[in-house]
């Protein structure tokens, strides 16, 4: 069921061949984890890529302090990439955890298949632009929340994630503010809204 809507979904994207279709069916593999399940641990070598069919997902680190910094938040129809991943033999290393936020389905392909579908099929090429694009805009987009005061970083945070389906404490250490400092502005967006 979930890899007809994937196919669907890449459909969009750039046209899929009857071919590739037939590959991703066969390659994919549907998975389900709970909410706060750790996808993966710093230090861990990963030899899959994931496709976020429903769900939420956020990689972090805990800095020199002992504070959590989340720095990517991943939703339905985004490629977990991981940050600042460095090839090894087998898979890549990841540098951050990833931990779902949200019970969610991914669909998930060996990076051998991978690999394979590289080889074989121009549409991986056109759909792994995108993907990497879209990643790079939102690499980009954390750093022009970080810049703006916390006020404005929350708004614009606002317009580009599911909020609403966030906690409070992730957006702040997301956006590099204090958890009560954004408590409190979101009560006066609350107050000025009503």
């Amino acid at each position: 069921m979930e890899l007809t809507k994937l196919i669907d979904f890449l459909a969009v994207m750039t046209p899929v061949s009857s071919s590739f279709a037939d590959f991703l069916r066969k390659a994919a593999v549907e998975q389900n984890f709970r909410k706060g399940t750790q996808l993966v641990k710093a230090g861990d070598t990963v030899d899959q890529t994931w496709l976020i069919m429903k769900g939420l997902a956020k990689s972090f680190h805990t800095d020199q302090y002992g504070r959590q910094i989340v720095t990517r938040f991943w939703k339905e129809g985004e490629i977990l990439i991981l940050k600042d991943r460095e090839l090894q033999s087998g898979g890549f290393y990841a540098s951050e955890d990833i931990v779902f936020l949200e019970d969610t389905l991914l669909v998930s392909i060996s990076n051998q298949q991978l690999a394979h579908a590289f080889d074989n099929f121009p549409e991986t090429h056109r759909l792994a632009g995108k993907f990497y694009f879209a990643e790079i805009r939102s690499r980009d987009l954390r750093q022009r929340l970080l810049i703006l005061d916390a006020a404005s970083a929350y708004q614009q945070f606002c317009k580009h994630f599911p909020a609403t389906r966030l906690a409070l404490q992730d957006i702040a250490y997301y956006l590099n503010i204090r958890p009560y400092t954004l408590s409190r502005i979101r009560k006066r967006s609350r107050d000025q809204g009503k």
